[in-house]
C-alpha cells in the first residue's frame, strides 16, 4: 500500500508552472531538476519531496518525482511538451504560446444567434493552467458545429415537460405537445449528443420524475410518468450503456410538488401519496483514459 503525501499541488496544479519551469530553464530541462524547482515554489515539505515507495522488484521510486511526471503525461496530452530523450523535456511552440496567453483566467466566449457575433467574458481566477469556454445559444437537436467523436463529458438537466412553465421559444422541448412527442423530441437531443460524444465518453443526465395531481390528471388520479426510467430505456435504444445512476436526495422537492402540504397531502385524509424527494443521474460507460485525465 502506498503512502498517502500531503501538502503538495495536485498534478492538474502542476501543468501551468511545469511549462513556465521549462521555459525558464532555456525552455528545455532535465526531469529531475523540473521537479526540484516546482518543489520549492510550492514549498512542497522535504518530507514529501523525499518520500519514496519499493516496487515489486525492489526498486525505490521517489513519489515527488512521479507526481511531476504524471502531470508532465498531462502537457504532453496537450501538445505543450515533448520528449527530447534522456530524461530532457521539451517546451514546444503551442506551450510558448499557451503561457504567453495565459493570465491566470477563464476565458468564456459566447455565441448567440441573435448577436450573430461572439461576445467575450475574462473571469479572473487564480487557477492553473487557462482554460477555454465557449458557451453557444441554439437547439440540442442540432449542434452540427460540433464535430462528431469529439466531447468527452456532457451534463445535462433536461426540461421536465409541461410540469414548468418555460420561456417559449424556438426548439423549446417543453412546446413539444403530449409527453410521448416530448419524449422523441428528447431522443433527438440523445441521438445528437451520441454523435458528438468521443469513443468511451459520458452523458450526464439530472433527472426527475413528473408527478401528475389528481387536479391535473387525465381521470382525476395521481399518477407518475417516470421521465428517467423512459429516457434510460430509450437512450440505450440509441446506442447508450447504461451505469449505475446517481440518487439525488432533493429535500425541496417535496413542498414544491405536494403543494406544501406534507410528504403524504393533507393531515387526515387517508388517500395521500409519497411525493419523491429523488432525482436520477445517469453516466455513460468510460474508458481508461478518462480515469487517468480525471486524476
Amino acid at each position: 500500500m502506498f503512502p498517502r503525501s500531503t501538502n503538495k499541488p495536485t498534478q492538474a496544479q502542476l501543468v501551468f508552472p511545469l511549462l513556465e519551469t521549462v521555459r525558464d530553464m532555456g525552455n528545455k530541462a532535465r526531469a529531475s531538476d523540473v521537479a526540484n524547482e516546482l518543489a520549492k515554489r510550492f514549498g512542497v515539505p522535504y518530507e514529501v519531496v523525499t518520500e519514496t515507495v519499493s516496487t515489486g522488484d525492489g526498486q525505490e521510486v521517489n513519489l515527488w518525482q512521479r507526481h511531476v511526471r504524471f502531470a508532465r503525461q498531462k502537457a504532453l496530452a496537450m501538445g505543450y511538451l515533448t520528449s527530447a530523450g534522456r530524461g530532457q523535456w521539451t517546451l514546444t511552440d503551442e506551450g510558448r504560446e499557451g503561457i504567453g496567453q495565459s493570465a491566470g483566467a477563464i476565458v468564456v466566449t459566447v455565441i448567440t444567434d441573435i448577436a450573430g457575433r461572439p461576445c467575450g467574458a475574462h473571469i479572473d481566477l487564480s487557477v492553473g493552467l487557462p482554460t477555454i469556454h465557449t458557451l453557444k445559444l441554439g437547439d440540442a437537436k442540432d449542434m452540427a458545429w460540433i464535430d462528431s467523436d469529439q466531447i468527452p463529458l456532457i451534463v445535462t438537466s433536461c426540461p421536465y415537460h409541461d410540469l414548468k412553465a418555460y420561456p417559449s421559444s424556438p426548439g423549446q422541448l417543453s412546446d413539444a405537445g403530449s409527453y410521448e412527442e416530448f419524449l422523441e423530441a428528447l431522443d433527438a437531443c440523445w441521438a445528437e449528443c451520441y454523435r458528438v460524444l468521443a469513443p468511451g465518453g459520458r452523458l450526464a443526465c439530472n433527472v426527475g420524475d413528473v408527478l401528475r395531481s389528481r387536479r391535473k390528471a387525465v381521470g382525476g388520479s395521481h399518477h407518475v410518468l417516470p421521465l428517467h426510467a423512459d429516457i434510460l430505456v430509450r437512450s440505450r435504444q440509441l446506442g447508450f450503456q447504461a451505469l449505475n445512476g446517481i440518487m439525488w436526495s432533493k429535500k425541496t422537492n417535496v413542498a414544491y410538488e405536494s403543494g406544501g402540504n406534507g410528504i403524504l397531502g393533507k393531515p387526515g385524509q387517508p388517500n395521500g401519496v409519497i411525493k419523491s424527494e429523488l432525482e436520477h443521474i445517469r453516466k455513460r460507460h468510460p474508458v481508461p483514459i478518462f480515469r487517468f485525465l480525471r486524476a
